[in-house]
């Protein structure tokens, strides 16, 4: 199951594929990685330029401001997604930033947003930085509405880590919850929701054990299975196309930061 997070399946995947170890991600969602001819490589959910795209639809018809501002954390995965926002937006585009994520200080960030003073701010990073960027913007006095990727949707990493700097903040994700059964069962054995993307390795899990439970027996037969999946999980029915993306994997869901608490808005396809 993964990897997790994009640059790690580029560095690893090539190593699983000689292997021939099918390897299922249900959250590295850089829109490249399909491109890379890897044999075993298969994804669950969303790409980002599909997320990209649907995040900026979300902030065109709904926050519709004049201004937005794009911000990147120069990864992988961050730099891909804001880089499909800002394509996206278009000219409504006023200015771009890139930040490094080891450092401790943003000033320069916070400046060139406060200078533009754009409505809507978007941050293609993680939620350890999101959150000091939140509280450091805030500090700053911008007032723009922070909009974010999956990876800032982390309750205690963002929305208690930023507290009053996160209020209000949107986060889209290509990941949800799962149906109201598996939300039920996991607070009922866990005492809390079930975290960002944990119903995706859950039904990736038990993609696996439907695999092994047919009969395969080696990584080569479990390779088939997956190739071949028609699986119905809690998240989506699983099919892969022949580059391993899903064939259900078009809604991007986003969520509010609502009296310091992630809560699901809506849905958009």
């Amino acid at each position: 199951m993964g990897p997790g997070f994009s640059g790690e399946s580029k560095a690893a995947l090539p190593l699983y594929d000689a292997a021939g170890l099918a390897a299922v991600t249900g959250s590295a969602t850089n829109a490249t990685l399909q491109e890379n001819g890897w044999k075993v490589w298969f994804r669950v959910l969303a790409n980002d330029a599909v997320q990209g795209p649907g995040i900026a639809k979300y902030i065109a018809e709904s926050l519709k401001p004049a201004s937005i501002g794009i911000i990147d954390d120069a990864s992988e995965y961050g730099k891909g997604l804001a880089d499909n926002v800002k394509t996206a937006m278009g000219s409504a585009t006023v200015t771009t930033e890139t930040i490094d994520p080891k450092a401790a200080d943003f000033s320069a960030a916070v400046s060139k947003m406060k200078d533009a003073n754009p409505e809507v701010i978007f941050y293609g990073g993680y939620y350890g930085e999101a959150a000091k960027l939140s509280t450091q913007l805030r500090d700053g006095g911008v007032t723009a509405t922070l909009v974010f990727g999956d990876g800032v949707l982390d309750q205690a990493g963002y929305a208690d880590a930023a507290g009053p700097a996160a209020e209000g903040a949107i986060i889209g994700c290509p990941c949800k919850s799962g149906d109201q059964a598996f939300v039920d069962a996991w607070k009922a054995k866990y005492n809390e929701d079930p975290g960002t993307y944990g119903a995706e390795y859950y039904d990736i899990a038990n993609l696996y054990l439907s695999i092994i439970k047919g009969g395969a027996a080696d990584r080569a037969a479990v390779l088939a299975g997956v190739k071949g999946a028609h699986y119905a999980g809690v998240t989506k029915t699983i099919k892969f196309q022949d580059n391993g993306e899903a064939t259900e994997s078009g809604a991007i869901y986003l969520y509010k930061v609502v009296d310091g608490k992630i809560t699901f808005e809506t849905e958009v396809k």
